[in-house]
């Protein structure tokens, strides 16, 4: 069995960015509070404004930095991918190589931000849920979705990760399609494999 352990940069960036939100949260009240007492802003005349802002401060300050803490804890609680004989297995969920219908690869630019795919050299790994006998939803694997996405970022060596990935799914028989820096490319690629 070979392991691959996540980045040990995960929980302190995750700390680092629900701090500066927290903190953007409270500026944002801040702003809220001196147009409330100016009389810029009207609870009476604007009072959907108001809620709304009230939401979304109340979201950076604890749903955010939640969620953020959240995958750093998922990721960095065991090892982070486990390559096995009979499959692989993921944040702490195997996925047997029956379950598993195909992996694409992508390095998307700015355009995985506006989409369901991610930004940067992403794995899309298309499995079966039917076929794992197990759900799972958490800011890691989702198995509704139907696609369990593995980041090389994520991991403490993305190189030798992804090497080892794309021969481990060889020696499997698991479809494996590069599609290069073409959003098009993941999205025909998908689409045929959701067939099988």
């Amino acid at each position: 069995m070979t392991t691959f352990v996540a980045h040990d940069q995960h929980a302190p960036t995750a700390r680092a960015f629900a701090w500066a939100m927290r903190g953007i949260g409270l500026l944002g009240a801040l702003v809220v509070v001196v147009l409330l007492l100016t009389g810029v802003l009207d609870v009476d005349d604007d009072r959907l404004m108001v809620v709304f802002m009230a939401l979304a401060v109340l979201a950076m300050l604890f749903v955010v930095p939640g969620a953020m803490g959240q995958r750093a804890e998922l990721v960095a609680a065991h090892p982070l991918l486990q390559l096995h004989p009979d499959g692989l297995a993921y944040g702490g969920s195997d996925f047997p190589a029956s379950a598993v219908v195909g992996v694409l690869r992508a390095d998307l630019g700015s355009q995985g931000e506006h989409s369901s795919y991610e930004q940067g050299e992403a794995y899309y790994l298309r499995f079966d849920p039917d076929r794992l006998g197990y759900s799972r939803r958490d800011d890691l694997i989702r198995t509704k979705t139907r696609r369990l996405v593995i980041k090389p970022s994520d991991f403490e060596d993305p190189v030798g990760m992804s090497r080892a990935l794309v021969a481990h799914l060889g020696s499997l028989g698991i479809p494996y399609v590069d599609c290069g820096r073409s959003q098009q490319d993941v999205e025909r690629a998908e689409t045929e494999l959701s067939r099988r």
